[in-house]
């Protein structure tokens, strides 16, 4: 039952987000909740390297043979079969690679990752510390509101000065085409001085 609300957002015919949401829970399942948060944070790493330096190569690897990915990643059961339903595939029996350039997916996956891992860690807060993370997580609400209606506000403010601007070329056309028109000097005489008398 402790995770049946993720195990819940199964669908008929599941896609990318949902098969990753249903190899999620298989992993929660089956393993035990140390090695479930030592899975999930390598996980979260991996990704989070993707998204940073989408051009290193060197972070789309997982070497399963490497000591650190043994013992944090694939000790969880079923692992392997989250990692190819999120794009991974064998590029040998000891190497995992994934190519996808679709970050959108990659963050969404990794969205995905960090709130389970967090779901789990949440049981073993005491009261305090839930209260702390509470507060923590109204106030960055407020800052990602405070930033929104700045960027309204300067979006709005270039909006109108762009407005302002027009306005402005428009007065000053007419102007301008009216100073053409006008011939300085049509009607001004040579001056020719006086005969002289003798």
């Amino acid at each position: 039952q402790k995770y049946r609300r993720i195990s819940e957002r199964k669908m008929v015919s599941p896609g990318q987000e949902e098969q990753v949401q249903e190899k999620l829970s298989e992993i929660l399942i089956n393993n035990d909740d140390q090695v479930n948060l030592q899975c999930l944070s390598t996980l979260c790493t991996l990704l989070s390297n993707i998204l940073k330096k989408p051009q290193e190569e060197k972070f789309r690897f997982v070497k399963k043979s490497n000591p650190g990915i043994q013992k944090k990643l694939l000790a969880a059961k079923g692992v392997e079969e989250l990692l190819k339903t999120m794009g991974y595939f064998e590029v040998s029996p000891e190497m995992l690679k994934i190519e996808s350039n679709n970050l959108k997916e990659i963050n969404q996956n990794l969205k995905i990752i960090r709130e389970t891992k967090e779901s789990i860690e949440d049981q073993y807060l005491t009261e305090e510390q839930k209260a702390v993370k509470e507060r923590e997580k109204k106030r960055l609400a407020e800052l990602k509101e405070e930033q929104k209606k700045k960027e309204e506000t300067m979006t709005k403010l270039a909006n109108q000065m762009k407005l302002d601007r027009a306005d402005k070329e428009k007065e000053e056309k007419p102007a301008e085409a009216k100073a053409k028109d006008i011939k300085f000097g049509a009607n001004l005489k040579k001056f020719e001085p006086p005969p002289q008398s003798r």
